[in-house]
């Protein structure tokens, strides 16, 4: 039984193999990580646009009514790609002279989780 030598400096199928594995392994790590990157910045782009929402809610609330009455009040507005429904409580604080507005925002059709909360508050002119 004589023994070649190998003279090629190649690689053996197995050592191909592996190598194989080891890159899908890492490009397979790679797009979950950029999809990830991609929902993080729809959320977070999502969060801001109801944030402008609540914002704007209690500005045009407050400026329409200085002193609002207590109840609950809600509308819908659109803000860049998207339509939001807010919902906005206002109701008496222990001074008389001043009343808490809490608005929460959430995505038009989707009333599961608000996606913004802001709070206000009103004083006596």
């Amino acid at each position: 039984m004589s023994s070649v030598p190998r003279t090629g400096g190649g690689f053996s199928l197995l050592e191909v193999l592996v190598a194989l594995a080891i890159v899908a392994i890492a490009l397979t790590a790679i797009v979950r990580a950029a999809g990830l990157a991609a929902d993080a910045s729809f959320l977070e782009r999502e969060r801001t646009l109801a944030a402008w929402v609540a914002a704007n809610a209690l500005a045009e609330t407050l400026i329409a009514e200085p002193f609002p009455a207590p109840g609950d009040r809600h509308g819908r507005e659109r803000m860049g790609p998207a339509d939001y429904v807010w919902r906005m409580v206002i109701q008496p604080t222990e001074d008389p002279e001043i009343r808490r507005l809490d608005v929460r925002v959430y995505a038009a059709g989707d009333e599961s989780r608000a996606l913004a909360t802001m709070s206000g508050f009103a004083s006596r002119p």
